[in-house]
């Protein structure tokens, strides 16, 4: 009865949510969201979670790269990604194509990604598709001091190769929570044309391996290299001063400025060098330095950039 309500059962609440300071936010994005917190909203907004596929709990002495391909819509014309993914240090590996198959720059991007890794003997993993077999086999045939033992899905079973499948969900959800954080900084939508947007996968699966940690207490990057990622960042799509790598002694001209303004595009896999969008293409730099918060995102500046060189 309504008279014997002496006490309430207390109702079950979703966790409050934590509230960052504005340099905890500012490294998180950093990082590309490598680790996945509940107060970033790019985090919320690009990685829901879904119910993806399994992957085999069977281990191999031998490790496995497993390849796949992406869209991040399911619209016409959608820009292809290849993503690659290690089963033993969790190292990935994603940039967009300009078309599946037989592409001389994702095989050129593969096959650098393969030979940092370090190993004699792989297992290359993927489905049956045609193009993505083709590139492989390029990949393969770059990599003469390597031996490859090649490793179809089951036909008929595009989803069985799990390994890849993940990888695909991580690279498709650190690249929507790069660019949630990368139109947050110019507050405006950037357009599907805009060269800076062909960086971003890159850049965020490179963030996920030098900033997230494992259960052993390492990144891919110290699983990989056994030393810890130390190279300064800003954020992506950040404008800031950067020194230009030297093209060769004597190549400066007098009364040349020794630092230019840049688009920070995020930083070269096996030099380390930054990478910036100029008016003069992609460049190179030694150094960074800050402009003041309010001469960051400066979106006259952006488009004048060029970015297509890699």
């Amino acid at each position: 009865l309504e008279e014997d309500a002496v006490e309430f059962q207390k109702p079950k609440m979703p966790s409050a949510v934590y509230s960052p300071s504005k340099a905890e936010m500012e490294e998180h994005i950093m990082t590309a969201c490598a680790t996945y917190r509940s107060w970033c909203p790019h985090c919320v907004a690009s990685q829901s979670k879904g119910n993806p596929h399994k992957v085999s709990g069977e281990s191999s002495e031998i490790p496995t790269l497993a390849f796949d391909y992406g869209y991040m819509s399911k619209e016409k014309g959608a820009i292809p990604m290849i993503v690659g993914r290690d089963s033993k240090s969790g190292s990935h590996a994603a940039t967009f194509l300009a078309q599946k198959g037989r592409d001389a720059y994702a095989v050129s991007y593969l096959v650098a990604w393969v030979k940092g890794l370090g190993y004699r003997k792989v297992i290359f993993k993927s489905d049956n598709e045609r193009s993505l077999l083709a590139l492989l086999e390029l990949v393969t045939a770059a990599l003469p001091g390597l031996e490859v033992v090649p490793m179809s899905s089951p036909e008929g079973d595009s989803r069985a190769n799990g390994l890849a499948e993940l990888g695909v969900q991580v690279a498709k959800g650190r690249t929507r929570a790069v660019r949630s954080a990368l139109e947050c900084g110019y507050r405006e939508a950037i357009p599907e044309t805009e060269p800076i947007l062909m960086w971003m996968p890159r850049h965020a699966v490179n963030c996920k391996n030098r900033y997230q940690i494992y259960s052993d207490g390492r990144t891919s990057e110290q699983r990989r290299t056994g030393k810890k990622w130390k190279r300064p960042t800003v954020l992506f799509g950040e404008k800031c001063f950067f020194k230009p790598v030297a093209r060769k002694a004597g190549a400066k001209k007098d009364g040349e400025m020794r630092m230019k303004h840049g688009i920070y595009v995020g930083q070269h896999e096996r030099t380390s060098a930054h990478l910036l969008m100029t008016p003069d293409g992609v460049m190179r730099g030694v150094g960074l330095h800050r402009l003041p918060e309010e001469e960051r995102w400066d979106i006259t500046f952006l488009k004048q950039c060029k970015g297509f060189g890699r």
